[in-house]
């Protein structure tokens, strides 16, 4: 585990170190949907807004598409914003391993060990694998959005240690390019971790 995380922080280093860049609040109306969905939003929409996050791009959708709720004009959140949102509540409703129950009975195999899952992604992410074995002559292609899910989820559930002076408006960037497909699972999984450990402090004070 821990080898997991020096890996994520030279990988953080190298991306997003460029000097400290303060984060800017949304605008009011952004935040209010941000702020529903991480109090108010029924758990199973937050369920489905976090499944089109992980899942959207690699089937031609968009993960910018949130529950018809929250479509009622307004100052919509980015999709960095939403997804991290949905992410954030999956976590403090102590649900983040169920999406990979589904995913795994999605893809036609046995939920058994389905909480190891992010990290099986993560061992293989962080050595620029895109393949994952599920066993009996099964596999899943690991795209960056799911390696995205996969590197917050365990930075969470495992309170890993939160990175320092990073550029908020490069991690911003890359976060995007990881969610619309356009960046590598390694990154991706190296990005997850950084926003899943800022959530864990900031969630659990430390």
């Amino acid at each position: 585990m821990a080898n997991f995380f020096r890996i994520a922080v030279f990988l953080t280093a190298a991306m997003f170190f460029a000097g400290p860049v303060s984060a800017e609040s949304p605008p009011e109306g952004r935040k209010f949907f941000i702020d529903r969905i991480l109090t108010t939003l029924p758990a199973k929409k937050v369920a489905t807004q976090r499944w089109v996050c992980m899942k959207g791009a690699e089937t031609g959708g968009d993960p910018g598409i949130v529950a018809g709720e929250l479509s009622e004009g307004g100052d919509f959140p980015d999709v960095t914003d939403l997804c991290v949102a949905a992410l954030i509540r999956s976590a403090r409703d102590h649900t983040l391993p169920d999406l990979y129950k589904e995913l795994r009975t999605t893809l036609g195999v046995s939920t058994d060990g389905y909480e190891t899952m992010p990290m099986q992604i993560g061992a293989v992410a962080l050595k620029n694998g895109t393949e994952l074995d599920l066993g009996g002559g099964r596999a899943v292609d690991i795209w960056p959005s799911m390696a995205f899910d996969a590197g917050f989820t365990v930075a969470y559930q495992n309170g890993a240690p939160e990175q320092q002076n990073v550029n908020e408006a490069r991690l911003k960037e890359v976060t995007e390019s990881c969610l619309r497909k356009g960046q590598n699972p390694q990154t991706c999984y190296a990005v997850g971790l950084v926003y899943g450990a800022r959530a864990y402090k900031a969630d659990m004070g430390h």
